[in-house]
């Protein structure tokens, strides 16, 4: 039997009741963006967990929570390979629901 962490429960927001472990699986880019809300009261558990997941290698591009590079930067991608982010560019799926995510590769 597993237990939950209630020091890293999320208590606002979209995410509110849930642990912050699972946000970051599902949403990494809601995590940064909790990161730099200065306004929020994060406890240290939540945030440690937020640095420990950013720190050096956030390079501030939109991060993916899908697909074969779930959990890297567009940035970090592009380097190790810029034929996925060619993939994405002309996938019907991306272009019809995802079109927001053209203009990330594009800003590259």
């Amino acid at each position: 039997m597993s237990t939950t962490n209630t020091a890293t429960i999320i208590g606002f927001g979209k995410y509110r009741n849930l642990c912050v472990e699972h946000v970051f699986d599902i949403d990494p880019n809601y995590c940064r963006w909790v990161s730099f809300q200065k306004s929020i009261n994060l406890k240290s558990e939540i945030t440690d967990f937020i640095d420990s997941k950013f720190k050096a290698a956030d390079d501030g591009s939109y991060i993916m929570n899908w697909g074969r590079h779930k959990g890297k930067s567009l940035k970090t991608i592009k380097l190790l390979d810029a034929r996925y982010l060619d993939w994405l560019h002309k996938s019907k799926f991306v272009k019809g629901d995802q079109a927001w995510l053209i203009e990330k590769i594009d800003e590259l």
